[in-house]
Formats: structure tokens, C-alpha cells, sequence
């Protein structure tokens, strides 16, 4: 059987999603507007609905609340802009799970689900029928013994029984996907566990924020580190109805205003809940995956679970991998070696 190493990936490196064209873009949504004195004079307009935002966490997911949230996002956004970045460069994991001997031939059926979209259940940044491609992205860790590989945090997102320890096996199909050309997304991940194990986001983030906060006020600028905390403890919020609400709007507000301002944004960037910060994750529209992305390579994975402690998770590949040589659209494949779990134990 090939090696998991067939599926390493580039690291994540601030200078593939960060280039000075999207710097002059965000500063020019913020100084050349004078949002800086906007903020200056406003903040407290500004701290009162930001207390408001924060209420609506615990309020029904509902319409009203719903739009509430999208218009206070909106107003912010429009004072304090977002980190605009452009992605290129790095690969991109998405996790599948697998019924018992189940084997996909697919890309469509490891991807974002467009054959059922019914069967779509709120997400934590989709609502009912709405597919999104969720991801995992790479990057280089402070310290290697503390890193999780994309493609295993794709594995704790997909499936949260693993955190748990609630199945004794279960079979994942895992897609590594390139892009085709570069595109944008907003960062936000600001978190400061997973910024003390990714140096380079945390100095990309370091920057923007000091070049936001240089004009404005010691009370503006601390309002700015509130939100942009705010934002990342958001993504950080385990699986809940309030939270996927709060989260959509946010998400919808971002794509309409950088929209209006004739930016493009395809997707957001945040930590990883399902491994407590330390993963780094992307959400991306189903149009920019058909647009940027080819899915490049497949490969099987299995967690079981060590008994009799039922502590921890033996995880090894239990197929061989397939490449996609030729960058088909839409690719299609056959696993021939895959390793059935009685033949492993």
C-alpha cells in the first residue's frame, strides 16, 4: 500500500495568501473613506450595537434575528474591514464518512453535496438546503509534535463521534484539492491558541491589525481587538442552532458588502472547533470550488478505537491512493486495495 505521505501538501505560507495589491484594497475600504474618523466619532453607535450582536447568540434562530444579525454585521464591516486575502498555493482537505465496506467512485460524492440538496441541514456557515464546501487547510506549526495534519482535522470535522470516542471504527474517503487559480477569502481566525502554533497567521494578522489601528483612538482600537476576538470565538463555538445562525449572517453580510465594493470574496478562514483551535479550516461557495479547485487526489482512512481503555484511536490509511494525473473535472475512480477491517485485526 502507497505511503500517506503521497498526499503531503505546501504549508499554508502568509506569502501565498497575502500580497501588497490586497493590502492597498483593505486599507483603501478604510482610509480612503475616512472610516477611521467614522469610527473615532461613532464608536460608542458602534459598542451598543456590538452588545446587541453579542445578545443574539442566545435568541431563536429566526428570521427576525436572523436579519437583525446581518444588519449589525453589515454596518460593522462597513468601520472595521475584514482581512481580505488571496489564496493560492495550498491544498485544501475534505473528509467524507463511510458506511461499513462502502467505497465512493466519485467526486461528486466527497465534495460540497449538490445531488441532494434537501437532505442539507443547517451548518455553521450554510442554512437548510444550502451547500457549502467545507475544508481543511495546512500551515506551518511552531512546534511539528503539536501539529494535526489537514487531512486527520478534516476527519474530527466530518465526524464529531471521534472527539467523543462514541464509535469503535469508522472509514473516512479523504479528497486533497489544488486550485486551478488563485482566489479571495476573509480571514478570521484571530484566535490566540491557534495563532501560538501558526506563526506566519499570526504575524500576517499582527500587521493588519496594527495598519487599522494606527489612527484611531486607544478606545477604537481596543473596540477593534474586541470584534476581531469576537469573530474567532464565534467560529470557535461548538455545534448549535444559535451559533449557525449568527455565524450564516455573518458570512452573507461579508460576501453582500465586499460584493457592493466590487471584491469577491469565495470563502472564509477560521481555527478549527472540532480540534479545539488547533486545525485551521476554510469554507468555501459551491461556484469558487467549480471554479478554482480540481479535486487531485483519494485516499482511505481508519480510526479504531483501542480497546479495552477506549481511550484513544489507532488511525492508518486503509486504501491506496488515486491521482487525478490529468486534472479531470468531475473525476471518477475505482479503490482496488482497499482494506477491509477483518483482514486488518
Amino acid at each position: 500500500m502507497k505511503k500517506i505521505k503521497t498526499l503531503s501538501s505546501p504549508l499554508l505560507l502568509m506569502e501565498e495568501i497575502q500580497s501588497s495589491e490586497n493590502k492597498q484594497l483593505q486599507m483603501a475600504l478604510f482610509k480612503q473613506r475616512g472610516l477611521d474618523a467614522y469610527l473615532n466619532r461613532d464608536l460608542s453607535k458602534f459598542q451598543e450595537r456590538f452588545e446587541t450582536l453579542q445578545l443574539l447568540l442566545d435568541k431563536p434562530a429566526n428570521n427576525d434575528n436572523y436579519e437583525q444579525a446581518f444588519s449589525i454585521f453589515y454596518d460593522i464591516i462597513d468601520a472595521v474591514p475584514l482581512l481580505y486575502n488571496e489564496l493560492n498555493g495550498s491544498d485544501i482537505f475534505r473528509a467524507q464518512t463511510n458506511r461499513p465496506n462502502e467505497l465512493f467512485d466519485s467526486q461528486s460524492r466527497i465534495s460540497y453535496n449538490k445531488t441532494y440538496p434537501k437532505l442539507i441541514a443547517p451548518g455553521k456557515f450554510n442554512v437548510w438546503y444550502e451547500p457549502m464546501f467545507y475544508g481543511c487547510l495546512p500551515y506551518r506549526p511552531v512546534n511539528d509534535n503539536e501539529y494535526l495534519p489537514p487531512y486527520l482535522t478534516a476527519t474530527f470535522e466530518t465526524c464529531k463521534e471521534l472527539k467523543s470516542r462514541t464509535i469503535l471504527l469508522q472509514d473516512f474517503t479523504i479528497g486533497q484539492w489544488k486550485n486551478k487559480s488563485p482566489f479571495h477569502v476573509i480571514n478570521l481566525c484571530f484566535d490566540d491558541f491557534h495563532l501560538a502554533h501558526n506563526y506566519e497567521l499570526k504575524r500576517a494578522n499582527d500587521e493588519y491589525v496594527k495598519d487599522l489601528t494606527e489612527n484611531l483612538s486607544g478606545p477604537a482600537g481596543d473596540f477593534v481587538h474586541q470584534l476581531f476576538k469576537y469573530y474567532s470565538e464565534l467560529c470557535r463555538t461548538g455545534s448549535n442552532e444559535g451559533s449557525y445562525y449568527i455565524l450564516t449572517a455573518l458570512f452573507n453580510a461579508i460576501r453582500q458588502y465586499y460584493g457592493n465594493e466590487n471584491a469577491e470574496v469565495n470563502g472564509l478562514i477560521s481555527c478549527s472547533a472540532a480540534t479545539d483551535g488547533v486545525g485551521l479550516n476554510i469554507v468555501l461557495t459551491p461556484e469558487a470550488v467549480d471554479k478554482y479547485l480540481y479535486l487531485n487526489a483519494v485516499l482511505m482512512y481508519r480510526f479504531f478505537l483501542v480497546l479495552p481503555e477506549a481511550l484513544k484511536y489507532a488511525a492508518y490509511p486503509c486504501s491506496e491512493i488515486i491521482l487525478n494525473h490529468q486534472q479531470i473535472d468531475d473525476f471518477n475512480f475505482t479503490f482496488k486495495e482497499y482494506l477491509i477491517p477483518a483482514e486488518r485485526f
